[in-house]
């Protein structure tokens, strides 16, 4: 993945910009008849039946990802520390409140369901994907995701929502709103995107960025056709509508300013990185607006050019085709 985004964001239409979201939800029939049966384990059940050195330590064994990744185990200088570091989290008091809340929001059928509807519409389009394993825990807001080719590790503390007894500390609250119930699928999905999304690493433009990143909110937009714009790219609904009603001074400012083919990392980061607003197109402009800009090419790349599929979208890395391509304009 460039690397502007972060691992803590955690941080797209089918048929085109004025498709209603009706219309999108269509294919979500055409995906239910792909077969998948997704493997979860629940190590957060493990977890609150740790009670012993000797049964956390089989824990981290019989699952090292999560250990390391996780727990931090690589950063201790001895195992015992990582052990006593995760009794003292399952024997914490609030812990078990933290775990109530884990189950009434995500029960096994749900997650099961959710799972098995993103794996059944990446299947549709990529039938060799191997689903990979699913490990979802808590740890007491250690980390929130992991995702390898074979592995996808959730950590469910981070996804409760605004309601929840506790709540990541230490985060600003435009990333806090995204660490919800209904984002889970779509955080999952984009990092999930990075296997096929592929770019020119020797292409320092900003331009670059922004495709790279409007594939992969495109990505998500096609796997969840029922899901909100705002849920996508992790904006308010108002934060939506107002950029959408103001597409055309945000391009605008891209044009005059000539920042498409900016290089500078410390410029990029303004329009990519992020950030609770961009205040140098408006007080009210929302930050990371290049990438929604970039979304906006590609859904314009993709209803101009119907003969291309998603999969050679996502395998596409000349960015500079894909923009003179979709003649992009805003829509207001």
């Amino acid at each position: 993945m460039r690397n502007i985004l972060s691992a803590s964001i955690i941080a797209l239409l089918l048929l085109g910009a004025c498709s209603s979201e009706s219309e999108r939800c269509n294919l979500k029939s055409e995906y239910a008849a792909v077969s998948v049966q997704p493997s979860i384990s629940r190590l957060d059940h493990e977890l609150m039946k740790l009670r012993q050195a000797e049964e956390v330590i089989h824990f981290m064994d019989a699952h090292p990802a999560f250990a390391d990744n996780f727990l931090g185990r690589q950063e201790y200088p001895h195992d015992s520390l990582v052990v006593n570091s995760l009794l003292a989290l399952v024997q914490n008091p609030g812990i078990d409140t933290l775990y109530q809340e884990i189950q009434a929001t995500f029960p096994q059928d749900l997650l099961n369901k959710q799972f098995t509807e993103i794996f059944q519409a990446i299947r549709y389009y990529y039938p060799d994907f191997e689903l990979p394993q699913i490990e979802v825990g808590l740890t007491g807001f250690a980390n929130d995701m992991y995702v390898n080719d074979k592995l996808l590790i959730l950590g469910l503390d981070f996804y409760l929502g605004e309601n929840a007894t506790y709540r990541p500390i230490n985060i600003p609250q435009y990333i806090l709103r995204r660490y919800t119930p209904e984002h889970l699928m779509s955080n999952s999905l984009l990092f999930i995107s990075q296997k096929f999304n592929l770019s020119n690493e020797t292409d320092r433009s900003m331009l670059a960025d922004m495709v790279y990143y409007g594939k992969s909110m495109y990505f998500i937009e096609t796997m969840l056709p029922c899901t909100p714009d705002s849920l996508i790219i992790g904006y308010t609904a108002e934060e939506v509508k107002d950029t959408e009603e103001n597409a055309d001074i945000i391009w605008a400012n891209f044009i005059q300013n000539e920042l498409i083919y900016e290089t500078d990392y410390t410029m990029k980061l303004k329009f990519l990185g992020e950030r609770p607003k961009t205040v140098e197109i408006g007080n009210k402009c929302p930050g990371r607006i290049g990438m929604w800009l970039g979304w906006q090419i590609v859904r314009q790349y993709m209803e101009r050019n119907p003969e291309v599929s998603l999969p050679e979208l996502m395998a596409d890395t000349n960015a500079q085709k894909i923009f003179e391509k979709s003649r992009y304009k805003p829509r207001t």
